[in-house]
């Protein structure tokens, strides 16, 4: 009678164990879905917000390494770039030396004027003339070039005189080319000016998987459902409610996976204690049964007794 009832509760975990197993086998993982999202955008498209276009300029994927020696696993990357045209300034200051022009000049600010003058480079200019020393020389402070005649007498030519650098003198509102651009001088004070300018500025944002970020003036949320695409949407709202039905569901899973291992245990538990023999069993069983045991006892008795002598 003992071990039909352990039959029947083994019969009730293992039916409740093989449901629980069957319904984690066919439970259909929920998923996230962005619908109608403000942008859907592939590498290369363009989008414009607040009046300024956005190119998607990387769309893709990568293996990261894990920390502590743990796998790699997939990341999604992209980035959206701009190109924006922004005011720009400089401040020249007296010897200051700026490229102008392809060309480098020092700076001098006097009477409410900028003057550039030239910077060359002596000693190219002196080796690349063949009509004249490669050194100039130094005769009371003053810089001179050597030309030699046909003589051999030397003459000495000013320093200032032979090389000649170019003077440009600007005043406030003049303009200039300047880094690429039609530059202005904005502003000349004693000893320092302005020159404002305006150029077309890169600006790079990345598209992080399921975060959040700022262009222009709104706020997105951006999600990757494959390595070729990105949403960029403002219902962050329904995201999150699919990420809680997620959480509930995977929940429940493991509340089925506990009660599947549950069943399992106690199903072997309670048949592997059916079978262990009650230390009360020779008292419980026939009249018969008793005598079998009783005539067992005598006989071991017996047998110890007819072995102890010879020893």
């Amino acid at each position: 009678m003992q071990r039909r009832a352990v039959a029947v509760y083994v019969a009730i975990f293992l039916l409740l164990g093989t449901a629980s197993y069957g319904l984690i086998l066919t439970a259909e993982t929920p998923g996230i879905t962005i619908e109608n999202p403000e942008y859907s955008l592939q590498e290369s498209e363009t989008i414009s917000i607040d009046g300024t276009s956005y190119t998607a300029s990387t769309i893709d994927t990568e293996q990261e390494e894990g920390s502590h020696g743990g796998g790699s696993h997939t990341v999604f990357v992209g980035e959206l770039t701009s190109t924006e045209v922004q005011a720009q300034s400089d401040t020249w200051a007296t010897d200051d030396v700026v490229e102008v022009g392809e060309r480098e000049w020092r700076v001098t600010v006097t009477d409410g004027s900028l003057r550039l003058v030239e910077q060359q480079d002596r000693e190219n200019i002196l080796q690349t003339d063949p009509t004249v020393r490669n050194e100039t020389q130094q005769i009371d402070e003053q810089t001179y070039v050597v030309r030699p005649t046909e003589d051999g007498d030397p003459t000495l030519i000013n320093a200032t005189e032979y090389f000649d650098p170019e003077e440009r003198v600007f005043a406030a509102g003049d303009t200039l080319e300047y880094r690429g651009a039609d530059a202005a001088v904005e502003e000349i004070g004693d000893d320092s000016g302005t020159v404002v300018w305006r150029e077309a500025v890169e600006e790079t944002h990345e598209l992080n998987h399921e975060s959040n970020m700022t262009i222009g003036s709104q706020e997105f949320f951006v999600y990757y459902p494959n390595r070729d695409l990105v949403y960029l949407t403002t219902d962050y709202a329904s995201y999150d409610r699919q990420l809680q039905r997620i959480g509930t569901f995977n929940q429940r899973v493991d509340g089925l996976w506990r009660v599947f291992v549950l069943c399992l245990v106690s199903s072997g538990l309670m048949t592997a204690m059916a079978f262990l023999p009650s230390r009360y069993w020779p008292e419980t069983r026939t009249c018969r049964g008793r005598l079998f045991w009783i005539g067992i006892r005598l006989a071991v008795k017996s047998r110890g007794e007819c072995i102890g002598p010879n020893r």
